[in-house]
C-alpha cells in the first residue's frame, strides 16, 4: 500500500486550518455538512495545494511525494 504525503509549513498548515474551522462553523450555523475537498496541482513547474470548503483556499507551493505505507 502507498500513501500520499503533503509537506505544509507551519504557515500554510495555520491557515488551513482557520479555513476548515471557519467552514466547519458555517456548517454547524446552517446546520449543513458539505465536507471540504483537497485538491494537489502540479506541473513541470511545480506543485500546489489548494483547499475547497466555501471558498478556495491556495496554499501556495508544496512538496510532495509517494511513499511505501509501514
Amino acid at each position: 500500500m502507498k500513501k500520499l504525503c503533503i509537506t505544509l509549513s507551519d504557515e500554510q498548515y495555520e491557515a488551513y486550518e482557520n479555513h476548515i474551522k471557519r467552514g466547519s462553523k458555517i456548517n454547524l450555523e446552517e446546520e449543513t455538512f458539505s465536507g471540504f475537498g483537497i485538491i494537489l496541482n502540479h506541473c513541470e513547474l511545480g506543485a500546489w495545494l489548494e483547499v475547497d470548503m466555501y471558498g478556495k483556499l491556495d496554499l501556495g507551493d508544496v512538496e510532495w511525494s509517494i511513499e511505501d505505507a509501514k
